[in-house]
């Protein structure tokens, strides 16, 4: 797994482990066959945790989808897209895009660095994850339980078109606002990732900082 899905998923979700998958130790250059997607969504959208999976889609600008992790949903979920080629001397490389679903606690908010409040879209707080040397992930905190929708991209100009489109796997279409956290869980977000643009939450901090 690459470092920069290492840091950014262990930054926004705040976990010790991190999602498998995301990355290989090799060139991703596969993608799950259409049919055995689209069967795995399905089943998953049919059972107990179809509303804690988010997705973008079965192809999403010409990409499909190349794995689906949700062995742990609702706790996390991740289903990552498109493939990528081995830089030469490199370990890993990351996939174009990864929509990760975290569901969040009081006790993850502790754990939390580099989040940094944007202006809200789809009518729910937005975040960015990173900067510096930590490369820049979108977050979209929704729902009751609270779940962090965490978009990884190679580039972050695809992360925007992305939080467009991004609904859970029982949607064959994104809705025009998420569904917004409760009033607590806001208090968290402003305390952690800062009440608006420009203004720091104690989890803005460096991811080196205690």
């Amino acid at each position: 797994m690459s470092r920069r899905h290492r840091v950014a998923i262990a930054v926004s979700l705040s976990l010790v482990a991190i999602l498998s998958s995301g990355c290989g130790e090799g060139p991703l250059t596969q993608v799950l066959p259409a049919g055995r997607a689209a069967a795995r969504i399905d089943a998953i959208a049919a059972g107990p945790n179809g509303l804690a999976v988010y997705f973008v889609g079965l192809r999403f600008e010409g990409m499909p989808i190349a794995f689906i992790h949700s062995r742990r949903a609702p706790r996390d979920a991740a289903v990552g897209y498109g493939t990528c080629h081995l830089p030469k001397d490199e370990g890993g490389c990351p996939l174009p895009l990864v929509v990760s679903t975290k569901r969040l606690t009081t006790g993850d908010f502790r754990a939390i660095r580099e989040c940094h409040r944007h202006a809200g879209m789809r009518g729910v707080p937005t975040v960015i994850i990173g900067g510096g040397s930590i490369p820049e992930s979108l977050g979209l905190f929704t729902g009751d339980p609270l779940l962090l929708v965490q978009i990884d991209v190679t580039d972050l100009d695809l992360g925007w078109r992305v939080v467009h489109a991004v609904r859970p796997v029982t949607n064959h279409r994104p809705a025009a606002r998420l569904v917004p956290p409760s009033a607590d869980d806001r208090t968290h977000i402003d305390q952690v990732c800062g009440p608006a643009s420009g203004q720091p939450g104690t989890g803005s901090r460096d991811y080196d900082q205690p």
